[in-house]
């Protein structure tokens, strides 16, 4: 044969070679990696009933949520199969797994507390304990302000024992976060502290992302894992080689958006296309609902104006005439003085019968006058003195100075206010 021929024979034989050898390879491995267990394992996972988005119940009442597909996934790389045990309660989910009625739970708090009756595998998930408060609050900004307020926590997560330690803070434990977060809207609680992505989705998922903020630095970190029952360490072994596979893989990350969610820009073009549109025609309706009602306004107004100005200007004019009536008609001698602001003098502003008749003046002849000039020996009873305290004071006295002319007996003075002027009122 000659060389060229033996050299592109040789090269087949080696392709060959080499592809039937890569090709025994692959057929040894496939069934260790498909058949390394040959029998499923069967297992009871205990859930709560309701812890969004880890836990919930479907219309058909099966288990769904984060923790399922994370545990379905892991289940399938470790060769088990998962039969899940729901409880209504946390109180019941742990009770379970302690009291052996479940062989794990799938999704669960790493805590010193809880590592007393049972194991954890590598962690599945890690995130914040946050606090959280409405959108307007302005005096809470971290941990230490939250001394001397009421804080709403979840009974059995992690925020509990996080905070129950700490002197000052009244902690109000609710069975479920929706009842938690109620209180934190409704003003029955100052805060929340819950773990952060969880308690986001539920917001957005609600529609309340927009009344609600996050503040200060998380709490601490918490990582969840799968939690196995004391005594089982095969079945610790075989789950966290599984976790090992699975978390960070493609399906993973495909689980955690789906529960999650991505945090999408909420000014889209189409958003801000269709709310430029309805500002526009919500402003040509409000300007004319505007117009309607401010005329409707106006003249509302202007008929209340008019009848509360002739309702008062009677009830003046009942009142004038009824004191007037009594001033006239009393036996008591009442003088009235004005003292204007900046000035040191009294003026007689008005005088009954009886005050002219003690005094033996005529009232037409002192009204408007000076004090001291109709009566120039006023200051020689006292009177001007008593006046003046009232009037810088305030407060009325009962005196003996007798009125302005000195004729009359004891009496009462008082200040009563007027128009840019304090008006004095004597009474004997």
């Amino acid at each position: 044969m000659p060389f060229e021929g033996r050299r592109w024979v040789n090269r087949y034989w080696w392709a060959f070679t080499l592809s039937a050898v890569f090709f025994f390879i692959s057929l040894g491995q496939a069934p260790a990696q498909e058949n390394a267990f040959t029998d499923l394992i069967n297992l009871t996972a205990v859930v709560p009933r309701e812890f969004p988005p880890h836990y919930s119940i479907d219309k058909a009442g099966k288990p769904i949520g984060f923790a399922i597909e994370v545990m379905d996934g892991i289940a399938s790389l470790a060769g088990l199969k998962v039969t899940y045990l729901v409880e209504n309660t946390w109180e019941g989910v742990l009770d379970a797994l302690e009291n052996g009625r479940a062989d794990l739970i799938p999704n669960l708090g790493i805590t010193e507390q809880r590592k007393a009756f049972c194991t954890f595998t590598a962690p599945v998930e890690t995130f914040p304990i946050s606090i959280f408060v409405r959108k307007p609050s302005k005096d809470i900004e971290g941990l230490t302000d939250l001394a001397g307020r009421k804080v709403a926590v979840v009974r059995l997560n992690v925020a509990v024992f996080l905070l129950q330690e700490r002197e000052g803070i009244g902690l109000q434990i609710f069975d479920e976060v929706s009842q938690a977060i109620f209180a934190l809207l409704s003003g029955q609680v100052d805060a929340l502290v819950y773990p952060e992505p969880g308690l986001l989705k539920m917001a957005r998922d609600s529609g309340i992302d927009d009344r609600i903020k996050i503040v200060g630095e998380p709490l601490v970190e918490i990582k969840r894992a799968i939690a196995v029952g004391k005594g089982n360490p095969e079945l610790l072994a075989r789950l966290d080689r599984a976790v090992g596979r699975f978390v960070g893989s493609s399906e993973y990350k495909q689980i955690y958006i789906k529960w999650y969610g991505k945090l999408q820009p909420f000014w889209t073009v189409s958003r801000v296309f269709l709310v430029m549109s309805g500002l526009l025609l919500l402003i040509f309706v409000a300007m004319g609902l505007w117009r309607y009602r401010s005329v409707v306004r106006l003249n509302l107004q202007l008929v209340e104006n008019i009848a509360g100005r002739k309702k008062v200007e009677k009830a003046l004019k009942t009142s004038e005439e009824r004191y007037r009536t009594m001033f006239k008609s009393m036996n008591n001698a009442i003088v009235v003085y004005e003292m204007r602001d900046g000035e040191d003098d009294f003026i007689i502003r008005d005088m009954n019968r009886a005050a002219a008749k003690i005094e033996k003046v005529k009232r037409e002849d002192v009204i408007g006058k000076s004090l001291l000039q109709v009566f120039p020996g006023a200051e020689d009873f006292g009177i001007v003195e008593v006046f003046q305290r009232v009037y810088k004071t305030g407060q009325p006295e009962l005196h003996s100075a007798g009125g302005p002319g000195g004729r009359m007996g004891p009496g009462h003075t008082s200040r009563r206010p007027g128009a840019g002027f304090q008006r004095m009122e004597a009474v004997c």
